[in-house]
């Protein structure tokens, strides 16, 4: 009985709309607003900027100003920004004329994951952006156009450093042979193309290696790099005070240093750093 009320009252509004004429056309637009692009930048550990640029297309043959706008951003059904900007210089789009502005939202991943729990362990996020522009022409008519937008961004983490067990060759009053040797993994899940490395390589404060290697190497996502390091150590140039230390069970390292890398998100320049006591263990013939 129910379906049957329906189709008479389809009926009914389809015999009105026919006798009454044509259905009204729609609104035309005066306002377009549609996404160009959008971009990660400022990647970091921290957080980023990710950077809607968007086109305003004016269709008409009056020129209008953006004045104001807001817009709502949403990452993962949670809301984490809201943004109102009354611009004291309003912007000014030509007829028939295109402009393009961008709506940068800051990501600090500390406060993303308190106002959405649960998300710490994501290799990337969903955010969606929702808002209104208001335009006003010459005359000082209003335009008011809505706006959606969306795109994804990557929870980053910094290369994960751990130190091998010290090989100890030899040790004198005069220097020591040893092998230092460490591992850096990338526990992203994306690749890193890194174009440069720098490090520094500390034993109990003094330095013992500086290098730089420029040479392209790919890091997939979840792989990690070894390094290792034969040192002769000249204790009359650095000071005595490695000699005890080294017959400690262990020693102080220290690494310091940067990755400069390339991915799909951007290029990246990443700090390294980390401290820690290394196990000191004596080698036994120059291959062991």
């Amino acid at each position: 009985m129910l379906m049957k009320k329906t189709m008479i009252f389809g009926i009914l509004t389809i015999g009105l709309v026919l006798h009454s004429g044509a259905a009204r056309p729609a609104a035309k637009k005066k306002i377009e607003v549609s996404l160009l692009e959008n971009r990660v930048q400022n990647l970091t550990s921290s957080g980023l900027v990710l950077n809607f640029y968007v086109r305003i297309s004016n269709l008409t043959s009056s020129r209008y100003f953006l004045t104001k706008y807001d817009y709502r951003a949403v990452v993962e059904r949670a809301e984490y920004l809201l943004i109102e900007t009354v611009l004291d210089e309003p912007i000014a789009v030509e007829p028939q004329g295109k402009t393009l502005i961008s709506l940068p939202i800051k990501i600090t991943y500390e406060l993303l994951f308190q106002a959405v729990a649960g998300i710490e362990n994501s290799p990337r996020l969903g955010c969606q952006v929702a808002g209104l522009m208001v335009f006003a022409d010459e005359k000082k008519r209003q335009e008011k156009v809505p706006f959606a937008l969306a795109a994804e961004f990557p929870v980053f983490r910094d290369p994960e450093i751990a130190f091998f067990p010290i090989r100890l060759k030899d040790l004198t009053l005069g220097g020591a042979d040893l092998v230092l040797g460490f591992t850096i993994r990338n526990g992203n899940a994306f690749e890193l193309g890194v174009e440069r490395l720098f490090y520094r390589l500390e034993l109990a404060g003094r330095a013992v290696a500086e290098a730089t290697i420029r040479e392209p190497n790919s890091w997939p996502a979840g792989s990690e790099k070894e390094y290792t390091l034969p040192l002769l150590l000249d204790f009359f140039e650095m000071g005595g005070d490695l000699y005890p230390l080294l017959q400690q069970p262990a020693v102080e390292g220290r690494i310091s240093g940067e990755i400069e890398a390339d991915t799909v998100w951007g290029r990246v320049k990443i700090p390294i750093e980390k401290k820690e006591m290394i196990p000191v263990g004596r080698s036994d013939g120059p291959d062991s």
